[in-house]
C-alpha cells in the first residue's frame, strides 16, 4: 500500500509540474492581448473592424435573444448566414466565448483566445517527446512569434491555425498507438479546424498531418512496415470523419462559394510573400510598419514587397536569437526522422508562400487542384512558425 500511495503521489507531483510548465506557456500567449481583456475597447485592425464586429453584434444579439438566424439580412443585401463560414456558427468554443461578458469583451475575448490555446495544443504536441521547459519554450515561440499573432486580424485564419497543433498532437498519439479512441480524437480536431472556416489552413494541415503519420512511423521490417501503414490508414479515417462531422459547414459554405461572384475573379497570387520579405523575419518592419501608418504613400517599399497593397500577414518577425536555437536544435543530435520532417515541411511551407514569386507554385496552382481555389499564399508560412 505505501508503494502504491508513493507512485500516486509522484505521478500527482509530476502533472501539478507539467501543468505549471503548460500554464506558462497559456499566459504568456496571452501578453500581446492584455489590453483587449476589457469592455471598455475593442481590437479593431483592418478586418476586424470592416467585417467582424457587425457581424459579431448582429449574431451574439439574435442568439441571446433565443434565435439562430439562418439568413443575413445586411450584407449584399441578404445572403445565407449558416454557409458563411466567417460566422463560424457550428464551432462551439467560437460561439461560447462570443456570448460571455459585454460586447466588447466578448468580441475580444473571441479574437484573443486562439492564442492561449495554440501555446496550449503546441505544448501538448512538443511534450510527448521533449521536456516539459522545452515544450514551454517551443510552445511560447510559436504562439506569440509574428507570423501567427498577425493572423489574429482575421478570426477564422487565427482560430484554424490555433488547432494546427492539436491536430499534430493527435497524430501523434494516433502515430503511437492505433487505437479508436486515439483515431477518434483525431477526427474531433480535424473538424473543429473545419469548422474555423478557412481552407488553406485546413488543406495545409491535412497534408502535413499525413506527412507526419507517413514519416514519423519507423518501420523496422515487415512487422512495423504494416503498422506504419496502419498509422496512415487511420490517419485518413479520422480526416474522412473529420470533414464528415464538419459537413454542415463544409458543404454549403463549398457550394456557396461556387456560386458566389468573385468565384470567376479568384487573385490566386495576392499576397504573395516576396523572397526580399525573409529579412523582415530577423529585422521587423523594415519595409514599413503599417501599423503605424496613415496610407502606403507613406511606405513606398511595402507595396513593392508586397504585391502592391499592405501585407496579410503584418509581421513575420521570429527574431535572430529565436531562430539560432531552431537551427542548434535541428542540427542537434536528436530524433532524425523529426528533423527531416521539420526541415522539409518549413521548406516547402516557405516556397509555397513565395506564391508568384517562384516557378513552383504557379504550376500547381495551374495543374493541381485545389490550388487553383485558394487565395493568398503568404498563409502557408505559418507551417514554418510551427
Amino acid at each position: 500500500m505505501s508503494a502504491t500511495r508513493l507512485i500516486k503521489a509522484q505521478l500527482s507531483h509530476a502533472y501539478r509540474r507539467n501543468g505549471l510548465w503548460a500554464f506558462v506557456a497559456v499566459c504568456v500567449a496571452l501578453i500581446p492581448f492584455l489590453p483587449g481583456l476589457s469592455n471598455a475597447r475593442v481590437f479593431y485592425v483592418r478586418d476586424l473592424s470592416q467585417y467582424f464586429w457587425g457581424r459579431y453584434l448582429w449574431l451574439r444579439r439574435a442568439w441571446l435573444s433565443g434565435e439562430w438566424p439562418l439568413w443575413d439580412p445586411f450584407v449584399g443585401a441578404g445572403q445565407a448566414a449558416y454557409s458563411d463560414a466567417l460566422n463560424q456558427m457550428f464551432l462551439p468554443p467560437s460561439v461560447l466565448v462570443r456570448l460571455l461578458g459585454g460586447e466588447a469583451f466578448g468580441f475580444n475575448l473571441w479574437v484573443a483566445l486562439p492564442f492561449p490555446l495554440a501555446a496550449l495544443g503546441t505544448w501538448l504536441f512538443l511534450s510527448r517527446r521533449f521536456s516539459p521547459g522545452a515544450s514551454t519554450l517551443g510552445a511560447i515561440a510559436f504562439a506569440v512569434c509574428g507570423p501567427v499573432v498577425s493572423t489574429g486580424n482575421v478570426p477564422n485564419l487565427s482560430w484554424s491555425v490555433a488547432a494546427l497543433p492539436w491536430v499534430l498532437w493527435a497524430t501523434d498519439r494516433v502515430v503511437s498507438n492505433q487505437t479508436p479512441r486515439n483515431v477518434a480524437i483525431l477526427a474531433v480536431t480535424i473538424a473543429l479546424q473545419s469548422l474555423s472556416g478557412e481552407p488553406v489552413t485546413l488543406f495545409t494541415t491535412l497534408g502535413l498531418m499525413m506527412g507526419y503519420a507517413v514519416l514519423m512511423d519507423e518501420p523496422h521490417g515487415l512487422h512495423g512496415l504494416g503498422r506504419s501503414t496502419r498509422s496512415v490508414i487511420c490517419a485518413g479515417a479520422a480526416t474522412v470523419l473529420g470533414l464528415v462531422m464538419a459537413a454542415v459547414q463544409l458543404v454549403p459554405m463549398a457550394q456557396a462559394s461556387s456560386l458566389a461572384g468573385r468565384a470567376d475573379s479568384i487573385v490566386t497570387d495576392a499576397w504573395s510573400l516576396r523572397p526580399t520579405a525573409l529579412i523582415e523575419a530577423i529585422w521587423p518592419h523594415l519595409f514599413g510598419n503599417f501599423l503605424e501608418t496613415r496610407t502606403l504613400a507613406d511606405v513606398p517599399w511595402m507595396p513593392l514587397i508586397y504585391t502592391g497593397r499592405e501585407p496579410l500577414l503584418f509581421s513575420i518577425y521570429f527574431g535572430a536569437p529565436l531562430l539560432t536555437l531552431a537551427v542548434f536544435g535541428l542540427s542537434g543530435p536528436g530524433h532524425r526522422r523529426w528533423r527531416l520532417f521539420w526541415v522539409s515541411a518549413g521548406l516547402v511551407s516557405i516556397v509555397a508562400s513565395f506564391g508568384a514569386y517562384t516557378p513552383l507554385y504557379p504550376i500547381l496552382r495551374d495543374h493541381v487542384p485545389p490550388f487553383n481555389l485558394f487565395r493568398f499564399p503568404v498563409k502557408y508560412f505559418v507551417v514554418a512558425a510551427m
